[in-house]
């Protein structure tokens, strides 16, 4: 006897591709939910890194900058600092805060801190210690030094003594639309010098739209005020600047509120 199978019907090509396209999709969504998750993940990780980075440094160059002294064990100056970078050497005890006209003690260790932006991130060192990656990945920072009139980009307190106060500020992630700090350097990628050089080989209309790419390519230099809000800020009161003759700076006059944007 012959089974009947008339109520055993097999997929047909159609159904199958729909079932393998609905399995495929739903695959994709996965896949990609998964990628998503573990990017956020990431970028939040990379995120407390970068804050914690930012914290550790300004709390210790807020704690060498407390017992900041105007010359190192060399007889050197004791801050030097510019946009990026800054260098300060402390002492333990500061005899000039217990008698003013009275020499820091020659006993007293002066360990230097130094902080400056390299290819890698935001790198410390000191005096006793290895060079370290505070921040990496930091895209722009920007160091301050108030003379007691105005801010400063950079400092030298053999020449000027010690500043009123110095500020940081940190910037994490790239700026947008292109722009960048107008006192960083370029990245390496762009070279200023061949930019006209190259602008020249658009003459024609018909490459506008490729000249266009290429502008649009090339890092915009704009000024701090109109750039976006720093991600760490902090501005450090020094607690007995010690102005040279004729220096730039004036222990009789402390920043006021106005004068810290």
């Amino acid at each position: 006897m012959i089974p009947d199978r008339r109520h055993h019907r097999a997929f047909t090509l159609l159904e199958a591709l729909v079932a393998i396209a609905i399995f495929g999709s739903l695959l994709f969504v996965a896949t990609s939910l998964v990628r998503d998750i573990g990017d956020s993940r990431r970028r939040t990780e990379t995120r407390m890194q970068s804050i914690e980075g930012a914290t550790v440094a300004l709390d210790a160059l807020a704690a060498r900058l407390t017992v900041a002294t105007a010359s190192d064990a060399s007889g050197g100056s004791g801050i030097v600092g510019d946009a990026t970078s800054i260098r300060v050497t402390g002492s333990g005890v500061s005899i000039r805060r217990l008698a003013p006209d009275a020499a820091l003690s020659p006993l007293v260790d002066r360990a230097a801190l130094e902080l400056e932006l390299d290819a890698d991130g935001l790198a410390i060192s000191e005096d006793g210690f290895d060079r370290s990656t505070l921040i990496p990945g930091l895209h722009a920072l920007r160091f301050r030094y108030h003379d007691g009139s105005d801010w400063r980009d950079g400092w030298d307190s053999g020449v000027d003594g010690l500043p009123v106060a110095v500020e940081a500020r940190f910037w994490f992630d790239p700026w947008t639309e292109g722009r960048h700090p107008d006192w960083m350097p370029l990245p390496e990628e762009t070279d200023p010098a061949d930019l006209s050089d190259e602008v020249d080989e658009f003459d024609d209309f018909d490459d506008f739209d490729e000249f266009d790419d290429f502008t649009r390519s090339t890092p915009i230099p704009v000024a701090m005020e109109d750039g976006p809000a720093p991600d760490r800020i902090r501005i450090i009161a020094l607690l007995d600047p010690v102005p040279v003759d004729g220096g730039g700076s004036n222990s009789d006059k402390k920043p006021e509120a106005e004068d810290f944007p």
